[in-house]
């Protein structure tokens, strides 16, 4: 599982929550911009949960834009796997 956090101080908080998680990889960035390193080392069909938004309070923290969906779903779809499946 990847998770990727644009606050640091939620960063190092994840890092400290799941440091016995071996499974956990924490990424620290702008979700819009990591997501694609972060699909470069996936190999296989996965899922994929987008949840990136400011919520204009003092814990998030804010990118370029308030919501980057736009940017991942540019991430997701460039990815080389091809087949993707919706959930609703």
């Amino acid at each position: 599982m990847h998770s990727i956090e644009l606050s640091e101080k939620l960063y190092k908080h994840c890092v400290k929550r799941f440091r016995w998680k071996s499974r956990v990889k924490m990424h620290q960035g702008d979700s819009g911009v990591k997501l694609k390193d972060v699909l470069d080392t996936i190999k296989v069909r996965s899922l994929i949960f987008i949840d990136a938004h400011y919520c204009a309070d003092d814990v998030t923290a804010l990118g370029e834009v308030w919501i980057p969906v736009i940017n991942e779903m540019k991430a997701i779809a460039s990815h080389p796997i091809k087949k993707p499946r919706a959930y609703y």
